[in-house]
């Protein structure tokens, strides 16, 4: 962790584009050293087995770098964990935001060593420090493109602590965001749970970072950040250095921020994987059901629908478990099959026989109408 936020600081050279370089700025306008900055974000992602992209928000130097584990069984649901890896001219920005770019890093180090049934992306945002321009041009673009982005959890100062005064941390949420409390309030209990060495302050009215950015379009999220009563006073300066950051205060809250993001995703694949399939047809002739919906619910409530194709094919790939299946289609009564067990490395085959509903038949009774003189 120290390693990673000296390298970000310039204090050692960092592996890019097949050479050793020393960043002497990650300021978003400074050309060629925002762009090995990026790049060495990207590379680092890719070596992890990342999938990689550049997101030119502006110019083609300073882009936003974003890497994505995708859903095994749930890919559509999407959770980031992200900071701003930009700074401004002047200082090395080993708290703004080092701090917050490495735990991005040791969330993307740590969890690519799992299986997720949810998408995961670890984000690196430039353009903060001029008013939030790379965060801002994501949520818009993921916002327009439909993306169901579930949580957001955006970290930005992560290190300062006055020495010998209480770790405190603030988490700031929205009231006009639905969820954003709960969210904060996930990480508090995180804090407690894992019995770290944290003060958990949540509070409200905070727009000065990216989690901003993913609110204005109703995106839930939070801000993590250091004591807002105990501001750095090394914040846009030369002192910004990692010899001016506390250790112990920097892992706890690195901790707790992966281990929030990790809970509030709520999709690690905790064994191994296997398959469902089957047919879905009507019962009278044997006819396929194109798009009928087959939903497999487990133990914990948790449900993950498919549709059939025109053959009335489907399949979805599910942790190993046992499933309640059930199979609906508009003008069939739906079927339901208990006890269904999905094997790791096996394909369990399904097939629903579905009985049409039989509309009652109606009779009509014609009174002739009488008139009156």
């Amino acid at each position: 962790m120290h390693t990673y936020d000296r390298q970000l600081a310039g204090e050692l050279p960092v592996w890019v584009d097949g050479a050793w370089y020393t960043i002497p700025s990650r300021y978003t306008y400074s050309g060629i050293p925002i762009q090995k900055t990026t790049s060495y974000v990207g590379q680092y992602m890719e070596n992890l087995g990342l999938d990689v992209e550049y997101h030119n928000w502006g110019g083609s130097t300073y882009p936003n770098v974003i890497g994505e584990i995708t859903g095994l069984i749930n890919p559509d649901d999407i959770f980031i964990i992200g900071a701003h890896i930009d700074d401004v001219q002047g200082t090395p920005g080993a708290d703004d935001n080092g701090s917050g770019s490495v735990a991005t890093f040791l969330a993307a180090d740590i969890l690519t060593q799992y299986q997720w049934g949810c998408t995961l992306r670890f984000a690196l945002w430039t353009g903060e420090e001029q008013g939030l321009n790379g965060s801002h041009a994501y949520a818009q673009r993921s916002y327009n493109a439909g993306e169901n982005i579930v949580g957001y959890l955006n970290l930005d100062m992560i290190a300062w602590n006055t020495p010998n005064s209480a770790q405190t941390i603030s988490l700031y949420y929205s009231y006009s965001v639905p969820g954003s409390l709960a969210f904060a309030q996930l990480f508090s209990d995180v804090v407690g749970a894992y019995n770290l060495n944290l003060v958990p302050v949540l509070g409200t009215g905070v727009t000065g970072s990216d989690h901003a950015s993913f609110w204005q379009f109703g995106y839930n999220s939070i801000l993590a950040i250091e004591d807002n009563g105990d501001f750095n006073p090394y914040y846009h300066c030369p002192g910004d250095t990692p010899t001016h950051t506390d250790l112990s205060y920097f892992t706890d809250f690195v901790k707790a921020s992966i281990a929030t993001f990790v809970h509030k995703s709520e999709c690690l694949i905790p064994s191994g994987l296997g398959s469902l399939d089957g047919h879905v047809t009507a019962s009278s002739g044997g006819a396929p059901i194109d798009g009928a919906t087959v939903s497999t619910e487990d133990s914990q409530g948790h449900s993950y629908p498919t549709t059939t194709d025109a053959i009335g094919y489907y399949t979805q790939t599910l942790v190993a478990n046992t499933y309640t299946v059930t199979a609906s289609a508009y003008g069939y009564q739906p079927t339901t099959i208990s006890g269904a067990e999905v094997i790791t490395d096996t394909v369990t085959t399904l097939d629903f026989s579905l009985v049409a509903i039989v509309e009652p038949l109606v009779y009509y009774i014609y009174l002739p109408l009488v008139g009156r003189k």
